[in-house]
């Protein structure tokens, strides 16, 4: 087998295998253990800091990811919320009205825990 084959089957296994890390963190991130939700926060924070900046994913899997981490931005425990922000800087999109952009800058004016 040609080497360039070798690589293009080694990224598609690593895709699918970063796709079904997000997914699976997604159904623990509403977990009822705050430890449990913040390091998922943290993993997705890894997960998408790790993807390259030209990296594709589907639309419905990106705002699946921003809805948790949205979600947990307004968590009851701090760590869980720092632990969102971080990964949210990562879904900034550069618009205006971007969602992530909005959060953390509400973050930054409204949440007064240290």
């Amino acid at each position: 087998m040609p080497r360039s084959d070798q690589n293009a089957r080694r990224i598609d296994r690593s895709h699918i295998s970063s796709i079904s890390l997000l997914q699976h963190l997604l159904r623990f991130s509403e977990a009822k253990d705050k430890g449990v939700r913040q390091k998922c926060c943290s993993m997705l924070k890894q997960a998408l800091a790790g993807m390259a900046d030209d990296a594709e994913m589907s639309d419905e899997l990106w705002q699946r990811i921003l809805d948790a981490l949205l979600a947990r931005s307004k968590d009851k425990n701090p760590g869980v919320r720092a632990e969102a922000a971080a990964a949210l800087d990562r879904l900034q999109t550069g618009e205006e009205d971007c969602p992530a952009m909005l959060r953390l800058l509400d973050m930054m004016q409204a949440d007064t825990s240290r």
